[in-house]
């Protein structure tokens, strides 16, 4: 899953601009819609991120903290408004009610267009659902031929744990450890300590 901030990181996409401090980039972007309709709610999916020039809102902005609403009730990811022909700048009431939802606001500026901007973003979003998929895959594949050469489960976690530069722990269904990769062996204390968390669900 792509997020907003895994986006705004890429240099192609440097110069956009997150307009509302709390405005939250964990959000998934899967898709991008772009409208100038104030009724997308009803045309849009969740976690798409919808891109406007705010054509409809140039005389009163109060229509956008409507929109706003309306958008991150159907968990879209963010609002891109290009800041030039129509809307020059966002009003403070409209920043704040972002803010109170968390909804990011993203500047768009003048030297993208729209359809450019959609383009852009959803091959960015469709290449890394790739890499991603072809990584899973390449793992499956290490983990079979482990398999297939017999290494202990205690090898076949380290191995894995290198794989994906994370530490893993594998736990039975009585949330038991079966295994766990080196990270761990120092911090029984603070591992038992998680533990005990899950044990209580």
């Amino acid at each position: 899953m792509t997020t907003l901030k895994e986006i705004l990181s890429v240099l192609q996409f440097s110069d956009l601009t997150l307009l509302n401090e709390q405005g939250d980039l964990e959000r998934v972007v899967e898709m991008v819609d772009i409208t100038e309709t104030p009724d997308i709610k009803n045309f849009t999916t969740p976690h798409s991120l919808i891109v406007t020039t705010g054509m409809s809102y140039q005389d009163d902005q109060s229509g956008l903290i409507s929109l706003i609403s309306e958008l991150n009730d159907i968990q879209v990811a963010g609002l891109g408004i290009k800041l030039s022909r129509f809307l020059k700048k966002l009003d403070d009431e409209v920043i704040a009610f972002a803010n109170k939802l968390k909804f990011p606001i993203i500047e768009i500026p003048e030297s993208w267009n729209l359809g450019s901007i959609t383009h852009h973003i959803s091959s960015f979003i469709l290449d890394e659902e790739t890499e991603k998929l072809h990584f899973a895959l390449d793992i499956q594949q290490e983990l079979n031929a482990m398999l297939m050469q017999g290494l202990s489960l205690n090898m076949m976690i380290e191995r894995l744990s290198r794989l994906i530069k994370v530490p893993v722990m594998l736990l039975n269904s009585f949330h038991q450890v079966e295994s766990a990769s080196h990270h761990f062996h120092q911090h029984s204390e603070h591992v038992q300590k998680n533990l005990n968390y899950f044990r209580r669900f």
